[in-house]
């Protein structure tokens, strides 16, 4: 009996970005409960995208250039990643 695993890989490209950011997210077949959430450094929720799948296009061309905390969940997982805006 042959048991494949997958990995997951999440890509989020360009950062720093100077607006339209990327969100490539490979080896997941299913996205259940999948969205993507943009927090400020204080924690506080700004935005959040639902129904993502493997290629999204996040458009932070309106935000303040700083810091940012993005969180991409699916399927009960969450990572956390730094984001800049120029």
């Amino acid at each position: 009996m042959k048991k494949e695993l997958s990995e997951t890989k999440v890509t989020i490209y360009p950062n720093p970005t100077k607006g339209v950011l990327k969100v490539d997210i490979s080896g997941v077949e299913k996205f259940e409960n999948a969205q993507i959430s943009l927090y400020d450094l204080t924690g506080k929720l700004l935005q959040q995208w639902a129904g993502i799948s493997q290629s999204n296009t996040i458009d932070l061309s309106e935000r303040t250039p700083g810091m940012y905390i993005m969180q991409v969940a699916y399927n009960g997982k969450i990572s956390s990643w730094k984001i800049i805006k120029e």
